[in-house]
């Protein structure tokens, strides 16, 4: 090998281990040192029975955009229910990117005749939407699931 091949090629792999490792996604806008607000509203179906709430969250996104925290929240009616036979518990639930298309709620919490907890993994389309699919959480006496979408606001999107 040439002496001018091997300086090209010990120059590459002091620039490759110069650079950082790929980072991971994350919520944008965000603050590198504090939290910026951010809410959640729409309207998620969840069951059985199957009922429709209006549902408002509000939380913090944590400093760099790694995640969010979301520290309150209700459910409105829709129907009857919402809000006294099923309403938002178990704060504060985080938010994490997945990738740039999916986040985890940890837990996510729905109590009253509706009762269900557990992590679990919705889609991420940006900006700002959060998709339930059917996504069903652990609960006791039964899972429930959960379809809809929710909006943030400021609009966020994953990078």
């Amino acid at each position: 090998m040439s002496k001018s091949v091997s300086l090209a090629a010990a120059a590459s792999l002091a620039i490759a281990a110069l650079a950082g490792p790929v980072s991971a996604a994350t919520f944008t806008p965000n603050s590198p040192t504090g939290t910026t607000p951010v809410a959640f509203g729409g309207t998620l179906t969840i069951g059985p029975p199957s009922i429709s709430c209006s549902v408002s969250l509000t939380g913090v996104v944590n400093p760099g955009g790694s995640s969010i925290t979301i520290t309150g929240g209700s459910f409105t009616p829709g129907s009857w229910l919402c809000g006294v036979g099923a309403y938002p518990a178990g704060f504060p639930w985080t938010l994490t990117p997945t990738t740039t298309t999916a986040v985890t709620f940890t837990p996510i919490s729905v109590a009253g005749a509706i009762n269900c907890s557990g992590a679990t993994t919705v889609q991420w389309v940006n900006p700002g939407t959060i998709v339930f699919s059917a996504v069903v959480v652990p609960g006791s006496p039964n899972p429930c699931q959960i379809s809809g979408t929710l909006n943030t606001a400021p609009s966020l999107s994953i990078y």
